[in-house]
């Protein structure tokens, strides 16, 4: 019962001051560099993560449900890499280059973004 308290009374409340103060960030300071909309990404991942926790934990309630270790090691790690992620970003600030990511979207720049990373040749 502790766990649904702490989720519904402590934790979902935090997550939206958080996620609410970092909208009004971006209106308040104009905040438009490529970090920040890569920090708005990991975000959405952590609010989804958190919404699927939420889930799991209304489902833990029923009668005969159980919460295997390796999901539970896979969720932790997951969502700490998460916030790693979103701790890394923030702190170093990198410079993101906008042409690069579109180049990906033009016909024939996904392959040439596999051909460059993969091992094996692509046609």
């Amino acid at each position: 019962m502790m766990v649904r308290f702490a989720y519904v009374a402590l934790i979902s409340p935090a997550a939206f001051v958080a996620i609410a103060t970092g909208t009004m960030l971006i209106f308040g300071q104009q905040t438009f560099a490529g970090w920040f909309s890569l920090k708005l990404f990991f975000v959405s991942v952590l609010a989804a993560l958190h919404v699927l926790t939420g889930l799991v934990i209304i489902r833990l309630f029923r009668e005969g449900e159980t919460y295997p270790i390796w999901r539970f090691l896979l969720t932790t790690v997951g969502t700490s890499a998460v916030v790693l992620a979103i701790l890394f970003v923030v702190l170093a600030k990198p410079t993101i280059d906008a042409g690069a990511v579109l180049a990906v979207f033009e016909p024939g720049g996904l392959r040439r973004l596999v051909r460059a990373v993969s091992p094996w040749s692509i046609p």
